[in-house]
């Protein structure tokens, strides 16, 4: 894994960690970090389903849509 998607699962896995009440979690990227996070999620076991989206605000980026195991 490339030094930026090491830096983008600990990112991800302090969120995770402090936002445990969450179902689902929305994240704006830019487009080049897309890919990463999708290599990142691959080994997120939390991470029940992905779905990429356009955003409204602008084709360039991108919506990250999770939804994680077991919570309420």
């Amino acid at each position: 894994m490339r030094l930026h998607e090491r830096t983008v699962s600990a990112q991800l896995d302090a969120e995770l960690a402090e936002t445990p009440s969450l179902r689902h979690m929305l994240i704006l990227v830019e487009p080049l970090y897309l890919l990463a996070l999708q290599r990142v999620f691959d080994h997120l076991d939390r991470v029940e389903q992905i779905a990429i989206i356009p955003d409204p605000r602008g084709w360039q980026d991108g919506l990250i849509h999770l939804r994680r195991w077991g919570w309420a």
